[in-house]
């Protein structure tokens, strides 16, 4: 598998980042798309069912290959991500090809995946594209007021509507800049925006890019290679100080909130973000109509960073059901984070679907070389 290997085979470094913190952040981008492929196998079943279809596996360990092929699975080649993972690589290509955060053209190449896919993977469009997405993307301005464009979406629901399709492809961006938590912010809330106008999806993107940020400055700055629970506590503790203040205290952000929805979202925000080690089943993450509210996905990554075993807590997610892929492509970067890839099964990395992979790999090494480069 050539994520960990190649760039680490002797000789002078070329980058200007710790050998760890490289395979950290590779760890991060491979995590995403793990627990993204991981959680197809249950991606809207409901966890009686799961535990019916997939039950005999807990204890073996889940394979992209126990996959069931019903009408919705079957659309994705074994071992393939979704378009959480997809909508992940869109934004860390722009990044690469711009050398930049350009926001509409991120939303270009939303916009472009929507329609199309990757043509390199001979993809006939973007499967899985979330309604809230579909319709900011439908809008006649989007591609040049993308913001403006999610904006209006949002008020059309009233300002209800707060899925998670901005928090699933985020983690990229807490790599991006990482020693600057005020840019990683910024930049984070930029992204989201261009689909996710809500909020609670900026404040639950923030959330995610800021803890694995974080990380990566104690990996990169103080040699640290391994957290401990009380390490994460400690980080947790910061984050959510952090995010409260740069989004709920923060006119920029909260401005067009109706009166009433202000001390609302910042308690539903408390109450999901400090979500206890054993409080999975309070998530209710299988249940109708709420399967995709940002809080509950950004919970489910809190939910398994906490958590000792990587496999274990991505097997214990998944078989939990509801918005399974993005609530594993969330909680697959945290874990990847955390604990690096050697941590995760190996079949996990090895059973990934080769095309996507090599794609991957090709754009990943890019934008590490494009941001880490040492310059000669």
């Amino acid at each position: 598998m050539t994520c960990l290997k190649g760039v680490f085979s002797g000789g002078p470094r070329k980058y200007n980042i710790s050998q760890v913190t490289e395979e950290r952040i590779r760890s991060i981008v491979y995590g995403n798309c793990i627990g993204d492929a991981l959680g197809l196998l249950t991606e809207f079943m409901h966890k009686p069912n799961i535990e019916k279809v997939y039950g005999e596996h807990r204890a073996s360990g889940l394979k992209y290959s126990h996959k069931v092929k019903d009408r919705h699975r079957g659309r994705w080649v074994i071992g393939d991500w979704t378009d959480d993972s997809d909508q992940m690589i869109c934004i860390m290509r722009s990044l690469a090809q711009k050398k930049n955060l350009v926001v509409t053209d991120i939303a270009e190449a939303f916009y472009d995946w929507s329609n199309e896919g990757f043509p390199q993977l001979k993809d006939t469009g973007g499967l899985g594209l979330g309604r809230t997405t579909y319709l900011v993307l439908s809008e006649k301005d989007y591609l040049t007021k993308p913001e403006e464009s999610a904006k209006r979406v949002w008020i059309d629901s009233n300002q209800n509507a707060a899925p998670n399709g901005g928090v699933m492809r985020t983690s990229i961006l807490g790599i991006y800049e990482f020693q600057d938590l005020n840019k990683v912010a910024e930049n984070t809330v930029k992204v989201c925006r261009v689909t996710h106008y809500d909020p609670r999806c900026s404040a639950s993107c923030v959330a995610v890019t800021i803890i694995i940020a974080k990380m990566l400055q104690r990996i990169e700055n103080k040699n640290q290679t391994e957290f401990s629970d009380n390490d994460i506590e400690e980080i947790l503790n910061e984050t959510y100080e952090f995010t409260c203040k740069y989004i709920f205290e923060n006119e920029e952000y909260t401005a067009d909130l109706k009166s009433d929805k202000l001390d609302q979202f910042k308690a539903d925000f408390k109450t999901y973000f400090f979500i206890k080690k054993d409080g999975l089943e309070e998530l209710k993450l299988d249940e109708p109509a709420k399967i995709g509210y940002t809080f509950k996905c950004m919970a489910s990554g809190i939910w398994a960073l906490k958590q000792g075993d990587p496999e274990k807590a991505l097997t214990d997610l998944i078989m939990e059901g509801g918005d399974a892929d993005t609530n594993g492509a969330v909680a697959g970067a945290l874990l990847g984070c955390r604990y690096g890839l050697n941590r995760f099964p190996k079949h996990w990395i090895d059973d990934l679907a080769p095309l996507p992979v090599n794609f991957l790999e090709k754009n990943l090494n890019k934008f590490i070389s494009t941001f880490f480069l040492t310059p000669e």
